[in-house]
């Protein structure tokens, strides 16, 4: 009799501690030859009733290494063989030596040949074995896999679909998409949810040839509108029939949303450039607003009028461009009131049949100078905000152009002492510079002109508030006017142009003198909230008497000039020398 284990007697439904019988002769009619076990191309033995192994082939090793455990899976499955007299089949885990491994084992209760004659033939059980561990390892990788590409799906935002031959969805993965859940989107037409009217050929859903990133429009499902990138593969049998398609779909709304604002500010920055460029031309007002007016319209391809406010009422510029509008007038009325102040803000207006007009006040702080008329083409968009973003910088650049123009052209006109940094104006410089240079022929000694300019202040004007602005070219103007020596000369060009006339002065000690009002403004910048501002300092120096022992004011003022125009083309906060090599 054999002794079953507690273990064994669970698996075998047996009270522990029961004894098996030995397996009599009428135990299966199978007669086995050890050389069939021999030959058997997977692992094969055959173990009597007491687990001892009476014939194995090479391959056996594995099984053997389990039967020195009595409680082990191969060990209960000849137990149970005996026990029932019938063939079983069973899937178990084996680990041993060479690790572990997944094996399909088939018991058969037979007769194992001890000889010629059957008589002699004992009792056994006959285990063969088929090793799927390879079997097992590729099914678990599938499943990780698709697993993984689950994960991905989930993690991207992105979603998976199939389609059938007639373009059926008949797939899609469990998040769905688009406001969709999946069982919403299974059994319906996939052209349902284009926006286009696609045609066979175009309709990603229905490829017959490999689609890669194709751009459509998708109804969500709140029924607003996504633009979807679309990837598709054709699905081909194996006999070369058309089966539908799969593929994958992202969402770009956001992404293209963000692209088209950068293309939007970097078109509006242009533009801004563009009419601040007019700042150095010496134009009248009227004909800045005309030539901005030319640059905006160019530049977004739209009609495009500006109202400017004077002391004889408003003064258009080009209103014939701007379709006529029942409102105009009353509204460009409505904004440039004196008491309207800073809380006006850019008005759309739409009328059905017209273009749609945008109002966008020109102002200079919290006063409008004037008022700017776009014809647009169309609205693109909800957001009138983002629509009227590039004209109000546009306007607010405009405002601050028109500024320097009006006191550009007071200071022309009244020499004497600028109200507004309480210094020489350009018409009273060059009488001034005239007699320091009078007196300064008549000394051996070297004196400089320095031409220094704010770089980038008048942009920063457009972006920042006026009064911020002119403070800090108050406080510049200030510094310059306390830090000068008997004998020097300071006077204001206009714009954030200044002149500095250094009497006796080496080239090392103009140099000393850019550098500290270099380290000057920026702590004025940073003083106004500035910290990370653009503005730095460029200086044009025309010696004397060396550059030009016979010029008059006028030429070192345009040597000087000439000098600053070529610092700044080295690049921002640089200094050049008149008719001499020189950097910072």
């Amino acid at each position: 009799m054999v002794q079953v284990s507690r273990e064994t007697a669970k698996v075998m439904k047996l009270p522990a501690g029961d004894k098996l019988p030995r397996p009599s002769g009428e135990v299966g009619a199978a007669l086995l030859s050890p050389d069939v076990i021999g030959k058997f191309p997977g692992p094969a033995l055959a173990v009597d009733g007491d687990l001892k192994v009476l014939a194995a082939n090479v391959h056996a090793g594995l099984l053997e290494e389990a039967l020195k455990n009595a409680d082990s899976p191969v060990a209960t499955l000849v137990h149970r063989t005996f026990a029932h007299g019938a063939p079983i089949t069973h899937k178990v885990t084996l680990r041993g030596k060479a690790g572990v491994h997944h094996v399909e084992l088939i018991a058969m209760p037979g007769r194992l040949s001890r000889g010629k004659q059957s008589r002699s033939s004992a009792p056994a059980v006959i285990i063969l074995a088929r090793d799927t561990t390879l079997e097992q390892n590729l099914t678990q990788a599938l499943v990780d896999s698709r697993q993984m590409f689950k994960d991905l799906l989930s993690c991207a935002g992105d979603f998976a679909w199939e389609t059938d031959a007639g373009g059926i969805l008949r797939y899609v993965s469990p998040i769905g998409g688009f406001g969709y859940a999946a069982h919403e989107m299974t059994g319906r037409a996939a052209v349902d949810f284009l926006a286009e009217d696609d045609s066979a050929a175009d309709n990603p859903f229905t490829a017959r040839a490999r689609i890669d990133g194709a751009i459509r429009r998708l109804w969500r499902g709140d029924g607003s509108l996504a633009e979807v990138m679309i990837s598709a593969l054709p699905v081909i049998s194996s006999d070369g029939r058309y089966g539908g398609a799969r593929g994958i779909c992202r969402d770009i709304t956001a992404e293209r949303e963000q692209q088209e604002a950068t293309r939007r500010l970097a078109r509006a920055e242009s533009l801004s450039s563009d009419i601040l460029a007019l700042a150095g031309r010496g134009l009248r007002q009227r004909d800045i607003v005309r030539q901005a007016a030319a640059i905006i319209g160019e530049a977004w391809g739209a009609s495009c009028a500006i109202f400017l406010v004077a002391e004889d009422g408003l003064v258009a510029c080009d209103p014939h461009k701007i379709a006529a509008h029942p409102n105009l007038r009353p509204i460009v009325a409505a904004m440039t009131r004196p008491d309207s102040g800073g809380g006006v803000r850019p008005l759309l207006l739409a009328e059905p049949g017209d273009k749609p007009l945008l109002a966008v006040p020109v102002r200079l702080g919290a006063t409008i100078l004037g008022v700017l008329m776009v014809a647009l083409a169309e609205a693109s968009g909800n957001d009138d905000a983002a629509l009227a973003a590039p004209f109000e910088l546009a306007a607010n650049t405009l405002g601050v152009v028109l500024d320097h123009a009006r006191l550009t052209a007071a200071s022309a006109r009244a020499p004497g002492i600028d109200d507004l940094h309480n210094l020489h104006n350009g018409a009273d410089f060059d009488r001034a510079l005239a007699a320091r240079l009078e007196s300064a022929g008549q000394s051996s000694r070297t004196s400089h002109l320095l031409v220094l300019e704010i770089d980038g202040y008048l942009a920063a004007m457009a972006r920042i508030d006026h009064a911020i602005g002119e403070a800090i070219l108050n406080e510049f103007a200030r510094t310059l006017r306390h830090s000068t020596r008997h004998g020097d000369l300071l006077a204001w060009l206009g714009e954030a142009r200044f002149a500095l006339w250094l009497d006796r002065s080496d080239l090392n000690g103009a140099v000393s003198k850019i550098e500290r009002l270099k380290a000057t403004l920026k702590a004025i910048a940073d003083a106004n909230g500035l910290a990370k501002s653009t503005l730095s300092l460029s200086c044009g120096v025309a010696p004397w008497p060396m550059a030009a022992k016979q010029a008059s004011a006028p030429a070192l003022l345009a040597l000087a000039s000439a000098a600053l125009d070529e610092a700044k083309r080295k690049g921002r906060g640089q200094w050049a020398q008149a008719l001499a090599a020189g950097g910072a």
